[in-house]
């Protein structure tokens, strides 16, 4: 019953959500967990530079701002606390952090990353933050 409850909620608080343009929904995104998931989705497909990393986010639909080194280092110790072993860039690495290890279980290839980025596009650029709801 609790869970039924819970789930009314959330919808109730998603069709509000819904409501909304795709700027004001920006708003309600925790950011940070944003920037780790983008992150972490990179680090997948290739090492990467701080630079590399400071670009991908400028570019990013929802995260379309510059940030500082300093926010790259604590997206990099955020992705470490939930278990990614990340190396930290040197001049044996070309000065760039690689993704080692994860603990999300699943392993997928380039080929299938690049897909899920693809259907992520898709969504943010539709808004179709319904379907992003009844799929989650």
């Amino acid at each position: 019953m609790l869970c039924l409850k819970k789930n009314r909620d959330i919808q109730g608080i998603m069709e509000k959500f819904l409501k909304r343009d795709l700027a004001t929904n920006k708003s309600v995104i925790c950011l940070t967990a944003y920037k780790a998931y983008v992150l972490f989705v990179n680090l997948l497909q290739k090492s990467l530079s701080v630079e590399e990393i400071l670009y991908i986010f400028s570019k990013d639909k929802v995260i379309n701002k510059k940030f500082s080194k300093d926010t790259v280092r604590i997206t990099i110790n955020t992705l470490r606390e939930v278990g990614c072993e990340i190396s930290k860039p040197t001049p044996s690495t070309n000065n760039k952090y690689i993704l080692i290890s994860h603990p999300f279980g699943i392993k997928f290839s380039k080929a299938q990353m690049k897909v899920f980025e693809e259907i992520m596009n898709n969504l943010l650029m539709n808004n179709n933050w319904r379907f992003i709801f009844q799929i989650s």
